[in-house]
């Protein structure tokens, strides 16, 4: 994609979805791994709902670049 065609806005937009999936990416790496030994049960299951939530965050801002963005920019 082209930044130099697109409005600021339209740039932070579209870096803040590449970090948000490479913070989902790390952390379902994180959670797959089994090794979490050193956080209990209820900071799990926190992390899994933070990531439900980050994936649903990540859909939003995916809907919003496609809405605002033309593809052939």
């Amino acid at each position: 994609m082209k930044y130099m065609n697109m409005k600021p806005w339209q740039v932070r937009l579209v870096e803040e979805k590449s970090e948000l999936d490479e913070r989902i990416l790390k952390l379902k790496l994180y959670l797959s791994k089994g090794d979490s030994h050193e956080i209990d049960d209820e900071g799990k299951d926190l992390l899994w709902r933070q990531l439900v939530y980050m994936e649903s965050y990540a859909n939003i801002l995916e809907k919003r670049i496609r809405l605002y963005i033309p593809m052939d920019e």
